[in-house]
């Protein structure tokens, strides 16, 4: 702001004196004037003090904004490791039981495969112990028909037949 006056200001000046002269001359005219600049003084004072509160609760209001902003940012960042702790552990969680389920799986698989190795073991028991009778059979009925006088095409035949 320049403060200076320069000459080409001074008609500013004449009108102002022009004007005082006038007021000074008439008592009434001076009073409104008066009174209309306490008036204006007044409305400036109050404007300038709501300006000065306006500003203040802007002020207040967006420092306020600011850290509700913080606050949610802050709020947000621990809820989202919050949420991540909670997927990590049921990452974890699921891992376990499939590890868990996998484990058992195996343990099951390698049961049923102990089981069916026992199984073949007395199947192959079975039928050697039913190769070994039904050999002692066979030759306890072929004794039997020698003995009866069986043709041996005969016995054959049976033998056939039995088996």
């Amino acid at each position: 702001m320049n403060l200076s006056i320069s000459d080409e200001d001074h008609s500013g000046e004449d009108k102002l004196e022009e004007g005082l002269r006038e007021v000074e001359e008439d008592p009434e005219e001076r009073n409104k004037l008066l009174e209309q600049l306490k008036q204006t003084y007044k409305t400036r004072r109050k404007v300038k003090r709501r300006n000065e509160l306006l500003k203040r609760c802007l002020k207040e209001f967006f420092q306020k904004r600011k850290l509700d902003y913080v606050c949610k940012e802050q709020d947000t960042s621990s809820q989202s490791a919050q949420i991540e702790a909670a997927y990590e552990n049921k990452l974890h969680n699921y891992n376990k039981l499939t590890l868990n389920n996998l484990r058992e799986i195996q343990e099951k698989e390698s049961e049923e495969k102990v089981q069916e190795e026992e199984k073949t073991k007395m199947e192959e028991k079975w039928r050697e112990l039913f190769e070994t009778l039904k050999q002692t059979e066979v030759e306890k009925a072929n004794g039997l028909m020698i003995m009866t006088g069986w043709k041996k095409e005969k016995r054959e035949n049976m033998m056939k037949v039995i088996l």
